[in-house]
């Protein structure tokens, strides 16, 4: 399990300034909470799913630089922003949600993962773990389909996409979002320039009890 973990956390948090190491060994550090997306036999992990409490790691260096991408990001925004993610970060019962997977994996799987992490999250609390969330936050990522060539300095937006299916669910409850223009790497540029995509990451804040409708209307429409 460590060996694909550390790939996927590799691959699916880009351009980050967080310790990779010490985030990887902290959640495999809570077995009880979160799915790996495997092919039996198969090395290579194509997704995962897991919840940290910051609260309770807040000492660790990983969360320390976490919260302070976070709140560079939030500098960016409106003062009313700046002061309830700055309020957010420092309460005791906000969860990081870590949702990632590759572009391949079908979306019918989505409601399974979140609906088995929110169950495993009730579970920890009935064996008393410091799993209570008022909040969540999640780093997620979408694109802007442009029209046009793409060459002119103008183009039209064609359509907004996501990675993840659920994600649009997220962004519809969510109590605030912050996006910010993403640095592409190699493994991107084709597929950005094939789809006329521009990249953008997402930070999305959502009270936790609207988690499990989030579930519900995921499943909805993966099934429509």
């Amino acid at each position: 399990l460590h060996y694909p973990l550390r790939r996927q956390r590799q691959m699916c948090i880009r351009d980050r300034s967080w310790n990779y190491s010490e985030f990887t060994d902290l959640l495999l550090s809570q077995p009880y909470i979160g799915s790996l997306i495997k092919i039996e036999g198969d090395e290579e992990g194509y997704g995962f799913i897991s919840i940290i409490n910051l609260h309770e790691h807040k000492d660790k260096q990983c969360i320390q630089q976490i919260k302070a991408f976070i709140r560079s990001k939030v500098a960016k925004g409106t003062p009313e922003q700046i002061k309830l993610w700055g309020n957010i970060l420092e309460e005791p019962r906000v969860g990081l949600i870590v949702n990632e997977r590759m572009l391949n994996v079908p979306p019918q799987l989505a409601p399974h993962l979140h609906k088995c992490l929110y169950e495993e999250v009730d579970w920890a609390l009935e064996d008393g773990k410091p799993f209570k969330f008022d909040n969540l936050i999640m780093l997620t990522c979408f694109y802007e389909e442009l029209a046009g060539n793409p060459k002119q300095k103008k183009q039209k937006l064609e359509e907004i996409f996501f990675h993840k299916v659920e994600d649009s669910i997220y962004k519809k409850y969510a109590t605030d979002t912050l996006a910010y223009r993403q640095v592409i790497n190699d493994q991107d540029a084709k597929w950005m320039m094939d789809r006329m995509a521009r990249p953008y990451r997402l930070l999305i804040l959502l009270d936790a009890t609207k988690a499990k409708i989030v579930v519900d209307e995921t499943s909805a429409l993966v099934n429509e």
